[in-house]
């Protein structure tokens, strides 16, 4: 019996323990099936929210410093482009017509061939900002046109003046196609459209102004040998070459190259202004400069008729001044009264 005890017991006592260790091993696995999911995923939502948090932070930050920043001088740039470019229709109201023999057609062609020169020279200075950066690009090209608009204050005849305006649609040709260029590589495609309405509303209220300067300026005939006309086209040339300096330190560079712009954006700002560029649209690195793409959208029949709408509208617009002007010339030769209210005006005065 004792012998029977003994193997009794030594049979029941594992069958025992190994049921308690798989309870054990049930219990363990059941409880950790239970927390860890709970853990681990509430860990994550945490984290996950604490990160979109940041980041959007930090793009909200970004994105008001680009804007006090491009924006800014963006507008100002463009506004000067077409102050100093319009100052011409101002002074034509003066006595600059007759002091520079602007008669018969001359005073149109000085219009026009602005024009064709500033369109001419569109395409290779928007490329020339990229070649050479904004910073060096916009300054120059900045204080060139204002450089030009300060010299034409002091033309003697009328083919001085249409060979400055030639220099000066060459000079302007890059600043509003190459800072719309600019703009769009610092922002998003859904942000792009109201930068651009900005930049217009801005240029509209400076433009609005420059008419009231200029009538202003026009008071200081005499002063210092100079008649009215020309103190326009010196102080507002000579305004834009001061900005033209200013813009050196206060444009910024392409986002690619962030840190070359002067006290701008830190390390992880500019790593983040490319990161969200590359993420919207995939082009922070510039594709190397080909005739063929560009000449591509030429084969656009749409842009074909644009374009011959555009010169047709254009040639009748100049054909008309150029016979408004004309016509009231040879009036007012007749009734001995000045011609200069229907050059600004296409209509003859009464």
């Amino acid at each position: 019996m004792p012998i029977s005890n003994h193997g009794t017991e030594g049979e029941i006592t594992p069958l025992l323990q190994s049921r308690e260790s798989d309870d054990m091993g049930a219990s363990k696995h059941h409880d950790t099936s239970l927390v860890e999911p709970i853990h681990s995923g509430g860990s994550t939502q945490g984290y996950g929210s604490s990160c979109d948090s940041s980041e959007a932070a930090l793009e909200r930050r970004l994105v008001r410093k680009v804007d006090l920043r491009l924006c800014t001088i963006a507008g100002i740039l463009c506004s000067l482009n077409l102050l100093d470019s319009g100052v011409i229709s101002s002074a034509s109201v003066t006595s600059m017509l007759s002091d520079l023999q602007l008669h018969g057609n001359r005073y149109s062609v000085a219009i026009f061939i602005f024009t064709v020169a500033s369109i001419a020279f569109q395409l290779p200075s928007t490329i020339a900002s990229r070649v050479f950066g904004p910073r060096i690009w916009f300054s120059s090209t900045t204080f060139a046109f204002g450089l030009i608009t300060m010299c034409t204050a002091f033309v003697k005849s009328w083919r001085e003046m249409i060979a400055l305006r030639v220099l000066l649609g060459m000079a302007m040709s890059g600043i509003y196609p190459g800072l719309t260029y600019l703009i769009s590589t610092w922002y998003t495609r859904s942000e792009q459209q109201l930068r651009f309405a900005y930049l217009q509303s801005g240029e509209v209220l400076v433009l609005a102004t420059g008419g009231i300067v200029n009538y202003g300026l026009n008071h200081l005939n005499g002063k210092g040998g100079l008649t009215g006309w020309r103190w326009m086209f010196l102080v507002q040339g000579l305004i834009s070459c001061v900005l033209g300096i200013v813009t050196y330190w206060w444009i910024v560079d392409f986002p690619e190259n962030a840190d070359q712009s002067f006290l701008f954006l830190n390390k992880d700002e500019a790593e983040f202004a490319v990161r969200r560029i590359q993420k919207d649209r995939g082009d922070v690195q510039a594709e190397k400069f080909s005739l063929g793409k560009v000449l591509v959208h030429s084969k656009d029949v749409k842009l074909a008729h644009l374009d011959a709408y555009f010169c047709r509208g254009f040639y009748g617009l100049f054909c008309l001044g150029k016979q408004a002007t004309s016509a009231g010339e040879k009036d007012n030769r007749e009734d001995g009264k000045s011609p200069n209210a229907i050059r600004y005006y296409g209509a003859n005065p009464n």
